[in-house]
């Protein structure tokens, strides 16, 4: 085997840059996740409070002034070095380097500590409001195990996901018996669960209404997919009844509930917390950072001794003291550069969408981030990780950051608008459209181009589509 030596040029990133990069990327929950784990662990790291903050300010401004002598600070210094020195010959560095706690912290005297209960609420979930109902039955227990059983196979829209044959087959009773206890599962509120297809729910619901024999039955079982597509004529015409009869059925029938179980879903609501907030003051949108439940860090002072030499530490004190130093600056010069790059990020978008932030969505302008990056001279890259998973808060609401960029549609003038924009105006003309008469695609694109807007009618149909927006022939009303 043949050994070469050769020389090669690699770009790699620095272990600080990988870091900070991190950190730009994160949204403020995982930011501040980050920063509470960080506390625990660096022992050089302390939470500096709002109080202290405004205090330090105070005393800069104090020190600026002209009557301040120069005589009085350096006695206090000194005395405070004294006190700092005998503080350091009685700390116990083999005890701090074990537990990692920040000698620097001090409880705050106006802090509110006030113990505060943490009480475990279970919420009951759509299987247990089922099986309430089953208990309450006083069925056989052989039924309680059918019934548990065919409870535990609903979706989440109440549907059973398994045939009785299998369920017979699996608990070895008879096709009878779990046919029988599914009837008794079917009459529990919602009313609708434990049918087998949308047919059968409807059915159910229609029986409970007393409309078991009735027209809308009939309809539900011959005729649900003219239902859909609205062939009222046709539906008519095969059960020998008049038009506007299938009309008042068909209402009847579209009250129904097509998921009974969904009002039942566990599913948590996502909260969006706003990463940035631009408020309109004195007629400028100013914009600002949302750090609130950020801990704000600071490097402590208790390392220096150990660093300086004044203080004696064995080889292992001062390595951990300089890779807990290291780790502090670089999370410190990290939070700072996210600070600095989202503002000046998000600067540029309200600079270069003022129209919308001023008028509204209709007004908002085309957008990508290579028009960010060479705007504020830094990589699209970059200008990628400010906006992944951040979110704003506008006077027009809150929108995620990604929101603004968006590709352009030409006009007439050679302006091109957002397609935001476009599709905003789509939803407005169908929503004031006349229902008995609702716009075709091809009739939504002559109204844009009146407009100024080109846009071509499979263009229509896509923003459409984008919008949940049915086509004309089924958002018709009669």
């Amino acid at each position: 085997m043949k050994i070469d030596l050769r020389h090669e040029l690699k770009l790699t990133l620095a272990p600080a840059l990988i870091e900070s990069l991190k950190i730009l990327q994160l949204p403020r929950v995982e930011l501040q996740q980050l920063v509470r784990q960080q506390l625990e662990m660096n022992p050089f790291l302390e939470d500096v409070l709002e109080e202290e903050v405004e205090a330090e300010e105070e005393l800069e401004t104090t020190a600026e002034e002209p009557e301040t002598t120069a005589e009085e600070p350096q006695e206090d210094e000194s005395s405070e070095a004294t006190d700092e020195e005998k503080n350091l010959e009685d700390f116990d560095w083999e005890e701090f380097l074990q537990n990692g706690v920040d000698p620097g912290y001090r409880p705050q005297p106006d802090r509110d500590d006030r113990f505060q209960e943490k009480v475990a609420v279970t919420v009951p979930t759509f299987s247990d409001y089922l099986m309430t109902q089953l208990r309450l039955q006083r069925l056989p227990d052989e039924d309680l195990v059918i019934g548990e059983f065919i409870i535990g196979n609903l979706d989440d829209d109440g549907y059973l996901v398994c045939s009785i044959e299998e369920i017979a087959q699996i608990l070895e009773v008879s096709d009878e018996d779990v046919e029988r206890v599914l009837r008794i599962v079917q009459t529990f509120d919602p009313i609708g669960i434990g049918a087998r297809d949308l047919e059968e729910c409807l059915i159910i619901q229609l029986r409970e209404r007393g409309l078991g024999d009735s027209l809308q039955a009939r309809m539900v079982t011959d005729h649900l997919r003219d239902i859909q597509n609205r062939k009222h004529s046709k539906i008519a015409k095969a059960l020998g009844v008049s038009v506007s009869e299938v009309r008042e059925a068909v209402q009847d029938i579209t009250s129904l509930e097509p998921k009974p179980g969904r009002r039942y879903s566990t599913e948590d609501v996502r909260y969006v917390v706003p990463d940035v907030s631009i408020e309109l003051i004195d007629g400028e949108h100013t914009v600002f950072l949302n750090e609130r439940d950020v801990p704000h860090l600071r490097i402590g002072a208790a390392y220096r001794d150990v660093l300086d030499g004044s203080r004696k530490a064995s080889k292992e004190e001062r390595t951990f003291v300089m890779d807990r130093l290291k780790a502090a600056r670089f999370l410190l010069k990290g939070l700072e550069q996210r600070r600095t790059t989202i503002l000046k990020v998000m600067r540029y978008i309200v600079e270069t969408q003022n129209g919308f932030f001023n008028r509204g969505i209709a007004h908002l302008a085309p957008m990508t981030l290579r028009d960010v990056a060479d705007g504020i001279g830094m990589h699209e890259s970059t200008v990628s990780r400010v906006v992944q998973d951040k979110y704003v808060e506008t006077p027009h609401g809150v929108f995620e950051m990604r929101y603004f960029f968006s590709g352009g549609v030409r006009t007439q003038t050679s302006v091109a608008i957002s397609t935001h924009s476009v599709k905003a105006r789509i939803a407005e003309l169908i929503e004031k459209e006349d229902k008995r008469r609702p716009l075709s695609d091809r009739k939504v694109v002559e109204l844009l181009k009146s407009e100024g807007m080109l846009v071509a009618r499979r263009t229509v149909a896509k923003y459409r589509d984008e919008l949940h927006i049915l086509p004309a022939r089924l958002r018709k009303e009669l």
